[in-house]
C-alpha cells in the first residue's frame, strides 16, 4: 500500500469523499463515508485502494474543524490554504483538483474565478510554489528551500549546473527567500572563478557576470581585474578569446568590452573573427555589428569587404546572403541591392574557376570554402523562392539570370529552379534567364563586344599593375620579421593568390569566349 492505514484513520475518496475506517483486518477494510455509503476494500501487497489519509493539519480536517477560519484564511492568504491542500494530496496539484476542494468550501462559487486568478499571481511571487500551465508544486517550506538550494549548489557537477543554480537563488532572493548560505557559497565559488587567471578570459567573464547580481561590490573588484587582462590582448588574442566562447550572451558581453577597451583595434578583431574562424563565429561577429545601434561598425566592415573582394570573401559571403535575407536592413545602411547579388554570383563563379584550376587532376576537383558554402544556399531553391518574395521583380528576374549564366550550378540544378520561379511569377519574364541557362548547358561563352573589352581591360590591369604592387607589398611585409605572425604577409599573399586565380580565370574567358553579333 502506498500509505499506512489503520482504523479510525479519516481518508478522502474521489467518489464518496470523506470517511473513517470502520474495521481493518488481513481480509479488508470497511469505510464509512460522511455521506452515510460504505464500502469494502481488499487490502494486500498488490493492493492499492484509491484513498488518500487525511493530515489534521490539512485542508479538509481543518475546514471539518472550523470553516470560518479556514475561509478567512482564504480570503487573506490564498498561498495558505493552498499550502493545506498540498498536506493533503502531496506536492503536485493540478487546478481542477484546487477548485474541486475550495470552490464552493473556503471561497463562494461566484468569487471563484477572481479568487484563482488573484490567488496564482500570489503562488508566482511565494518561494514555497512553482507553477506552471495551471499545475501547482509545493517546494517545502522556507527553511527546506534554502536548505535544498545550499546541497545544490555544492553538489552541482559543472559550471552550467552551478549557473542554474545561481540563478534560482537569486530568483528565490526576490520572493524574499532566506538564502544567505546558498548565496555566500555562490558567491565565493564564481568570485574564485572570475579571479583565476588559469581560466580562460570567456569563463571568467561568465563568472563576472553572476557576481553583478550576487555582490556588486565584489564584481566591479574582480571587473578590474578582467578589464585589466583585457587591455593586455592583441587582436589575435582577442579574436580567440571571443572564438572560445560559445554562450552568446557572454560572448556579447566581451564585444561590448572590446568596443570600448580595444576600440582602436576593434574592427581589426572583427574582421580576424570572419576570415580566420569557422563559418559560426563570422555570422555571429557579422549579426552582432548589424544589429548593433551604431551602424558604422558593420559600414566599415562591409565597405572594406566592397573596395576588395578577392582578401575579404569570407565577409562578403555573409554580406551576399544577408542581401537575399533581409535587404531592408542592408539597403537602408545604403547598400546596393541588385549591385550585390550581381557580386555575390561572380564570387561563386571566380570561386568555382579558381578551384577548377587549382585543382590536382590526380585527386579530382577541388571544392573552396566560399563556393561550397554558396552553392549550399544557392541549392536550398524552395527556401530561395521564399527569400526572393522580398524582393521586387526587377531583382528576381536579374537574380534568375545570374543563377542561370552561372556555372557553378548544374544545368539539372538550373532547369529546377527556373521552373519553381515560373511557377512562382507567372508574371514575370523569365525568357532571357532561358536563354543563359540554354547557353550554359552548350557549354558556350557568349559575350557582348563592350563585355569583352571589359574583361580584356581588367585583365591588362591585374597584369600590368595589380599583380607587380602586390609582389611590392609582398616585399615590405617581409620587411617585419617572423613570417608566421606577419598579418601584414599573409593579406598580401592571400591577395596575390586571388588575383592570380582571376588572372587565369579572365585567360580562359578572353581565349574561349565568342562575340555576340549585333
Amino acid at each position: 500500500m502506498a500509505v499506512s492505514l489503520k482504523e479510525n484513520d479519516i481518508v478522502w475518496h474521489e467518489k464518496h469523499g470523506m470517511g473513517r475506517i470502520a474495521l481493518f483486518d488481513d481480509d479488508g477494510m470497511l469505510i464509512e463515508f460522511d455521506t452515510g455509503a460504505e464500502e469494502l476494500f481488499d487490502i494486500g501487497p498488490r493492493k492499492n485502494p484509491p484513498l488518500v489519509k487525511l493530515d489534521p493539519a490539512g485542508f479538509l480536517l481543518r475546514f471539518k474543524e472550523d470553516p470560518s477560519a479556514v475561509r478567512d484564511m482564504a480570503r487573506e492568504n490564498p498561498a495558505d490554504v493552498i499550502a493545506l491542500l498540498h498536506t493533503d494530496f502531496g506536492e503536485t496539484l493540478k487546478a481542477k483538483q484546487i477548485e474541486t476542494h475550495v470552490r464552493e468550501q473556503a471561497v463562494d462559487k461566484d468569487e471563484w474565478a477572481q479568487w484563482w486568478k488573484a490567488a496564482q499571481a500570489v503562488l508566482k511571487e511565494d518561494p514555497r510554489f512553482a507553477i506552471e500551465k495551471g499545475v501547482v508544486r509545493y517546494l517545502g517550506d522556507l527553511v527546506e528551500i534554502a536548505g535544498d538550494l545550499l546541497h545544490e549548489f555544492k553538489t552541482a557537477r559543472n559550471l552550467k549546473e552551478k549557473q542554474r543554480t545561481a540563478r534560482k537563488i537569486l530568483k528565490m532572493e526576490e520572493k524574499g527567500l532566506p538564502v544567505e548560505e546558498a548565496k555566500e557559497a555562490a558567491i565565493l565559488f564564481f568570485s574564485g572563478t572570475a579571479a583565476s587567471t588559469s581560466n580562460k578570459l570567456g569563463a571568467r567573464l561568465e563568472a563576472l557576470i553572476f557576481l553583478e547580481g550576487l555582490d556588486p561590490l565584489e564584481f566591479e573588484r574582480q571587473k578590474k581585474a578582467i578589464e585589466s587582462k583585457v587591455r593586455a590582448q592583441d587582436v589575435q588574442d582577442a579574436a580567440q578569446a571571443l572564438a572560445d566562447i560559445t554562450d552568446k550572451t557572454v560572448a556579447g558581453r566581451l564585444l561590448d568590452i572590446y568596443k570600448v577597451l580595444l576600440a582602436d583595434v576593434f574592427i581589426d578583431i572583427a574582421f580576424t573573427l570572419t576570415k580566420r574562424y569557422k563559418k559560426q563565429q563570422r555570422d555571429w561577429i557579422l549579426d552582432s555589428l548589424l544589429a548593433d545601434k551604431n551602424p558604422e561598425y558593420i559600414k566599415t566592415m562591409l565597405d572594406a569587404a566592397l573596395r576588395d573582394v578577392p582578401t575579404n570573401q569570407q565577409p562578403f559571403v555573409w554580406f551576399g546572403m544577408r542581401m537575399l535575407e533581409k535587404p531592408e536592413k542592408l539597403m537602408s545602411l545604403g547598400y546596393e541591392r541588385a549591385d550585390t547579388i550581381r557580386r555575390f554570383f561572380k564570387l561563386l563563379l571566380d570561386a568555382h574557376i579558381t578551384s577548377a584550376f587549382s585543382s590536382n587532376p590526380k585527386d579530382g576537383p577541388s571544392v573552396s570554402r566560399e563556393e561550397d558554402e554558396i552553392k549550399k544556399f544557392l541549392l536550398q531553391k524552395k527556401n530561395l523562392i521564399k527569400l526572393l518574395k522580398k524582393h521586387p521583380g526587377d531583382i528576381i528576374v536579374l537574380f534568375a539570370q545570374l543563377y542561370m549564366d552561372n556555372k557553378a550550378v548544374s544545368d539539372e540544378d538550373k532547369k529546377e529552379m527556373l521552373d519553381l520561379m515560373r511557377e512562382a511569377w507567372t508574371d514575370l519574364d523569365f525568357e532571357s534567364a532561358a536563354a543563359a541557362a540554354a547557353a550554359g548547358a552548350a557549354n558556350e561563352i557568349v559575350l557582348t563586344q563592350a563585355t569583352y573589352d571589359k574583361y580584356e581591360a581588367e585583365y591588362q590591369d591585374i597584369v600590368d599593375v595589380q599583380m607587380p604592387d602586390i609582389a611590392k607589398e609582398i616585399g615590405r611585409a617581409r620587411e617585419f620579421g617572423d613570417l608566421s605572425e606577419n598579418a601584414e604577409y599573409h593579406a598580401a599573399k592571400e591577395k596575390q593568390g586571388m588575383l592570380a586565380s582571376r588572372m587565369r580565370y579572365l585567360e580562359r574567358i578572353l581565349e574561349t569566349a565568342s562575340i555576340l553579333s549585333t
